[in-house]
């Protein structure tokens, strides 16, 4: 299986932005085109709904680093 981490940058319809890395189990240039333009729920309450308008691909050294990590598809 070919897992990506990459830092998803997001903004909400207010012009609030926020960013979330995640581990995508697809390759780098699918990764990238699967999620810009997606809207995803950031939080739970109240719901939070953002737009993923940029993807960056984590280095391997980045990608070590310990931030709030999701899985993903």
């Amino acid at each position: 299986m070919i897992r990506t981490k990459v830092r998803l940058y997001l903004k909400d319809e207010g012009g609030n932005k926020d960013t979330l890395v995640i581990w995508a189990n697809l390759p780098e240039e699918e990764a990238h085109t699967h999620y810009i333009g997606k809207w995803l729920a950031v939080s739970t309450e109240p719901v939070k709904l953002m737009k993923c308008h940029k993807i960056k691909t984590l280095s391997k050294q980045e990608a070590k680093k310990k931030d709030r990590v999701f899985s993903a598809i």
